[in-house]
């Protein structure tokens, strides 16, 4: 005796699902693609010293860039300058801030070097310029 088992070919509730499923599938696919995409940082000029520092690993960089007008960047997000304040005192107080880290162009003016490390300063918040090292030169 032959006995078989075989499902009704006609389309139903189950072919619905398995295509719900392969599109959902696909939405997901999707949505964790464009998180994955290169987000290029901010690139800047920076100017060389010879002095190193230890920077904690709570350290925000905060990245200037301009020369006349500086646009500054926390991250790869945009920050203006009236939100500078209120953004380091909000990670200072929920996210337990300590330090920043100030990445900026080369091009600079002290003006505005002297009045972002008085504005960090002035949150409680440590202050440090990153730059590019300098190369030794030796004597031979």
């Amino acid at each position: 005796m032959n006995v078989s088992l075989t499902i009704d070919e006609k389309p139903g509730a189950l072919h619905a699902f398995a295509a719900l499923d392969i599109l959902v599938l696909i939405m997901l696919l999707g949505f964790v693609a464009t998180t994955l995409v290169h987000r290029a940082g901010v690139a800047v000029q920076l100017p060389t010293s010879e002095t190193k520092f230890p920077v904690a690993n709570e350290a925000l960089v905060l990245t200037v860039k301009g020369a006349v007008e500086p646009v500054f960047y926390i991250g790869s997000r945009l920050v203006s300058e009236k939100d500078l304040v209120s953004t380091l005192r909000r990670k200072r107080d929920e996210e337990g801030l300590r330090m920043v880290l100030l990445r900026a162009d080369s091009r600079l003016p002290a003006t505005w070097e002297r009045r972002l490390s008085e504005i960090i300063l002035s949150e409680g918040l440590e202050c440090g310029w990153l730059a590019e090292p300098a190369l030794l030169q030796t004597n031979s």
